[in-house]
């Protein structure tokens, strides 16, 4: 088969969790964002599905293994081959070997230094839908790594990826990178580099952002049902509200409302 044409360089195109407890983790967050499950893909790889359509996937993590629960972001890439070798040029430490899936595509797994682990996919279909959410409610709108090192962060995923570099200044001398694929019109972005507070010592981590149409609502829903919060809901420039949570299984992610009147 002929691969289509389509690009999906540096664009963030899957999410996945990782967790020890699938039963708990599929309720979980069916309750806060209406997602389900289909029982007959679990004896290969899980969707997460909003109505028909597929949002993110679910693997779980073998027993024994060090793995901490966890969502997983992908970035897609036309040359998975080259990002590996720009990876380990860069100081990126290979997670697993080269893995390809058929009719779905290449995968591989790097570590930046401060161990923050971002996954690549060379799709073998790159017109799927699934593959570039709308940030509706219930989707993905957005990932941000949290790391201490951000000017090393820059450096690296600008080599790595291919990502431009835009910094945005969020007040009292804050700057927040956006990251955009290369030749992005202006004002788009797919991720962003966060630096953690001084103290934090929490690993560095990639960090899923999924839309709500509720962020105080959710955010005390996630509470509610036993997670934990990480970061109450906080305004973004008047652009929309956030909140930072961990689920009950331990893996951190965020949620985010956009302000329609503001919308990014």
């Amino acid at each position: 088969m002929t691969k289509p044409t389509v690009s999906l360089s540096g664009r963030i195109i899957w999410n996945e969790i990782h967790c020890t407890d699938f039963d708990a983790t599929c309720k979980f967050y069916n309750k806060i964002f209406g997602w389900t499950t289909k029982t007959e893909e679990r004896e290969t790889y899980t969707h997460f599905y909003l109505g028909g359509k597929t949002v993110g996937g679910l693997m779980p993590i073998e027993p024994g293994s060090s793995v901490r629960p966890h969502w997983a972001v992908y970035v897609g890439t036309d040359d998975i081959e080259g990002y590996m070798q720009r990876a380990e040029a860069a100081g990126g430490k290979p997670k697993m070997p080269l893995l390809d899936l058929p009719e779905t595509g290449k995968i591989c797994a790097i570590a930046d230094a401060e161990g923050a682990v971002l996954f690549a996919l060379d799709p073998t279909d790159p017109t799927r839908p699934e593959w570039i959410a709308d940030g509706s409610p219930g989707t993905f709108c957005w990932v941000e790594i949290l790391c201490d090192d951000a000017p090393a962060a820059r450096e690296f995923y600008s080599k790595v990826v291919g990502w431009d570099l835009i910094d945005m200044d969020m007040g009292k001398g804050a700057i927040y990178t956006v990251l955009a694929p290369k030749g992005s019109p202006e004002g788009f972005g797919v991720a962003g580099i966060q630096a953690k507070p001084v103290g934090d010592t929490t690993p560095s981590c990639w960090l899923p952002y999924i839309a709500v149409s509720d962020i105080e609502a959710s955010t005390n829903q996630v509470v509610e049902l036993g997670g934990t919060l990480q970061v109450p809901a906080t305004e973004i420039l008047g652009k929309g509200r956030f909140s930072i949570v961990t689920d009950p299984g331990g893996s951190p992610f965020a949620m985010y409302w956009s302000n329609p009147d503001k919308a990014c």
